[in-house]
């Protein structure tokens, strides 16, 4: 006998229908509905929280098989995504930003305000008094004996100061050299070379008694006033930016003019002083901006393999695989549950206060529970 599709389904749909609107006992309605509720929470419980569904605990006690140092019985597959809070990674790029906070300088201004450019103007007017009487040779001891900073100054240079005509000149062009290397570097009296070891790639300066309170400087910028004889990177940089911003002079006032700048102000006067307890402060603040590093377990992602050494970092990454699958099951599923209780109790509720018929009928209840399989 051929079998006909179109007549095996016509006979199949009568028979559905005739079972689902088939008039039944009250009793038999109620017990289709609690299997149906049992059912739709079962399956809609399990579907929703499956990608939460933890693997099986590791045993990990102190003398266990995963203690660190001991060999694995086997190999542990993370079953899921973790996303964790990497404590290592996290003290690690902390200690970075720690290391590499700026150090912090204080410049006092005063310095240049209240003593170097008095000990400017006062050299300066004692150099147009002496040379006003004439006598070079007495007039070398007289000025050396008035300007006492200017005791280490050769003969040639003070008979240079004591001749030249445009003193006025030479005192802007000493005061503005003075003014911009005291601006633009930080000077220090001594310093210890740990310090200096870690200014890094630049500081932090304190501005004391000036407008402008702090200034970032460059690392080069910042070095011990010994530097200025005995550092020859330091002559050259300083000596360049003074022949820059020093001009409409002939080179040998330009020459003397720079060495009365560094060797005798601010040689004399560093102003810039090292501040442990603000640099601690500022390191501190570059700590504070660290972010927790975050990590991530693959789903999939072999953690150890059978035969291989557990570590400290294996040990961490089986503990936080057995923490996060043992919050999964607690939480996640109990969560899901009482939601679904929840959604299916409001349904009833409704049903009963607007539609009761619907609630005792075999077919409204098959078609309820149908579409909220499907939707789910």
């Amino acid at each position: 006998m051929k079998f006909n599709f179109l007549e095996y389904l016509e006979s199949f749909m009568a028979n559905t229908t005739d079972i689902l609107t088939k008039v039944r006992p009250i009793q038999f309605v109620r017990q289709l509905q609690f299997y149906l509720v049992l059912v739709t929470l079962t399956m809609v419980t399990y579907f929703l929280a499956s990608p939460y569904l933890g693997q099986e605990k590791i045993g990990l006690r102190e003398d266990g098989s995963y203690s660190v140092g001991n060999v694995s019985p086997e190999s542990i597959i993370s079953n899921k995504e973790i996303i964790y809070d990497d404590l290592d990674k996290t003290k690690l790029k902390k200690a970075e930003a720690y290391k590499s906070a700026s150090l912090v300088f204080e410049r006092d201004y005063s310095v240049l305000i209240t003593l170097i450019q008095n000990y400017i103007d006062e050299d300066f007017d004692n150099l147009k008094v002496i040379a006003a009487e004439g006598n070079t040779n007495r007039n070398i001891g007289f000025l050396v004996y008035k300007n006492i900073r200017w005791k280490f100054r050769s003969r040639e240079d003070l008979e240079f100061l004591l001749n030249y005509p445009r003193k006025d000149k030479l005192k802007e062009l000493v005061q503005k050299g003075t003014n911009l290397i005291f601006s633009s570097y930080c000077i220090l009296k001594d310093v210890s070379p740990d310090v200096t070891n870690s200014l890094g790639l630049g500081v932090h300066v304190i501005n004391k008694g000036a407008k402008e309170n702090t200034s970032t400087l460059d690392a080069t910028h910042v070095f011990p006033r010994t530097a200025i004889y005995q550092n020859k990177k330091v002559q050259e940089k300083l000596s360049k930016h003074l022949d820059e911003k020093l001009t409409g002079i002939d080179s040998n006032t330009l020459t003397i003019t720079k060495r009365m700048i560094l060797s005798t102000y601010i040689y004399s006067f560093p102003a810039c002083v090292y501040k442990p307890e603000e640099t601690e402060l500022q390191k501190q603040k570059e700590v504070a901006k660290v972010n927790i590093v975050k990590s991530k377990i693959t789903k999939n992602e072999v953690i150890v393999k059978k035969g291989e050494l557990v570590t400290p970092e294996i040990r961490t990454r089986l503990e936080l695989l057995n923490e996060h699958n043992s919050r999964a099951n607690i939480n996640s599923i109990l969560s899901i549950l009482i939601v679904q209780i929840i959604l299916v109790s409001i349904i009833i509720v409704f049903l009963i206060k607007y539609d009761p018929k619907r609630l005792n009928d075999v077919s409204s209840n098959v078609i309820l529970f149908s579409t909220i399989w499907i939707l789910t």
